[in-house]
């Protein structure tokens, strides 16, 4: 019982973990922010990280679709592994050493799509 008990302590602590893996750099960020934003319907963008965990909330227009939403979350988490210390991307977005959590909404919050990459996931999972 207390080998079970100690195990669960150990795995409850190290979900807690936060793995130190290099900062994307601010000039990489600001980089691919700005390439985003040329696209059609999107407004803003922004990249937030903490430890290997990288949060993307890119703001779309009203009328957005939800396909074209994830698609443009894919390309960034694409440009973003491109210019940071990630694996390059493939046709599928590929393991690398960030995971990614993708938000897309409209102005109003309402959310247009939402995603997440593991860093061991090839593809954004959408939720």
């Amino acid at each position: 019982m207390k080998r079970i008990l100690l195990t669960l302590v150990m795995v409850g602590m190290m979900a807690n973990i936060v793995y130190a893996v290099e900062p994307i750099g601010e000039d990489v960020k600001s980089l691919v922010i700005n390439s985003i934003k040329g696209y059609d319907r999107i407004i803003d963008a922004s990249i937030y990280q903490r430890g290997k965990k990288v949060m993307i909330i890119l703001i779309a227009d009203y009328g957005t679709s939800e396909q074209y939403a994830r698609r443009m979350g894919g390309n960034l988490v694409r440009m973003l592994k491109s210019s940071s210390l990630d694996t390059s991307p493939n046709n599928r977005i590929g393991p690398g050493i960030y995971e990614y959590h993708v938000k897309v909404t409209m102005p109003s919050q309402t959310m247009l799509a939402e995603g997440v990459k593991l860093d061991i996931g090839h593809n954004l999972k959408w939720l």
